[in-house]
């Protein structure tokens, strides 16, 4: 038996999501501990990302300073 994809959905998907919108008739992300905590986790995460920027920069700016050759001033003293 060969099966034949159409592109029309079944007939039943109607039914089945009328009856998953009647059972589940709220969204557990749009609570409001769930939002606090997403918000909460999405500032951790922005605040890692700059902090590892922040850190990149200034590794790289510390090798570049390590990097340079050394200067040695002869002064005479008084």
């Amino acid at each position: 038996m060969k099966h034949e994809i159409s592109a029309q959905p079944p007939a039943r998907e109607p039914q089945v999501r009328r009856f998953v919108d009647e059972t589940w008739p709220w969204n557990p992300l749009e609570e409001r501990k769930v939002r606090r905590w997403r918000a909460a986790g999405r500032t951790t995460l922005f605040l890692l990302l700059a902090f590892s920027g922040l850190q990149y920069y200034f590794f790289d700016v510390y090798l570049t300073i390590m990097a340079m050759p050394s200067v040695t001033v002869l002064a005479a003293l008084p």
